[in-house]
This record gives C-alpha cells, structure tokens and sequence, in this order.
C-alpha cells in the first residue's frame, strides 16, 4: 500500500459558540452547503476527552471537497477565545479561501457577522511580481479566515 493510500483528507472541526450562527454565517457569507447535524452525548466523552456530561451539536458543512464539523458545547460550556489568536501559537492558524474580489468577500463576511482584521491587508508579490490580494477577516467567534483574490500568471 502507497504512504498516498494511509490517509485522505476528511474535515476540519470548528468549535463555536452557537452552532446555528455558525452555520447561517459560513452559508451566507461563504457559500457552504448545509449537511448533517448529530448530538454530541455522553457515549462520546471517552473519545472527545471530556466529563461524561459532555453534551452538544455537531453540524456539517460542504464546501467543494472541505467539509466544515461545528460543534457546539452545551456542557461543559463554550470557552471563548481570548480576542485573535496569535498567529504563531500552535494548532490550526486559519481558513483560507480564493475569492474572485477580496474588498467584496470581506465586506460580505462584516455585513454576514465577521470582522476585517484591518492590519492584515497584503498585496502578495514574488519575485517583484504581483500574486494577489490577501486580507484576513474572522468569523463571528473570532476564528482566523484569509482571504485571497490571486491574479492570474502572466502568459510565456
């Protein structure tokens, strides 16, 4: 068996505050697909590494071939993010997503409930070439989503 055939892609969890904003927002601000939504009980304390009480939703999202896992704890209950996680602090750093227009994505996303980190606009250059766009926003529960809006190479 190839090392390509150990393991494929199958989703990212997000944990958030409210599932049901969560899931209008990346809907409406990002064109996710509704999927599935499950509990979260007790059977699944073991495998989460929490209390036995542990309760909550899962909800799915589609977007292409990323699915999108929200989860949603009831008991124990949420515990926010202390205001935009450090970059360099281990873990997932960030969403990244290609837009056709950065200013119109971002402004979608602030009018879908999101915030423009307003420091983080880049304009991506290699080698002197311009490459794109790029703008980080956040998510209604302050999770790290970049935006980037590439040019096309230039033509041989």
């Amino acid at each position: 068996m190839s090392d390509a055939a150990l393991a494929a892609f199958s989703h990212i969890g997000l944990c958030v505050a409210d599932v049901e904003r969560a899931r209008r927002f990346y809907v409406d601000a990002l064109a996710f697909s509704n999927g599935p939504e499950a509990p979260i009980d007790g059977s699944m304390s073991g495998f989460l590494g929490m209390s036995d009480d542990v309760s909550g939703t899962a909800r799915f999202l589609a977007h292409g071939a990323m699915t999108l896992e929200l989860l949603e704890f009831r008991t124990p209950e949420f515990v926010p993010s202390k205001g935009l996680r450090p970059i360099n602090l281990g873990g997932l750093t960030h969403l990244s997503f290609r837009v056709p227009d950065v200013d119109a994505a971002a402004a979608r996303i602030e009018a879908c409930g999101g915030s423009i980190v307003k420091t983080s606009r880049l304009s991506w250059k290699v080698g002197g070439v311009p490459m794109g766009e790029l703008v980080f926003c956040t998510d209604p529960d302050g999770n790290r989503i970049e935006l980037a809006q590439l040019v096309a190479p230039p033509a041989e």
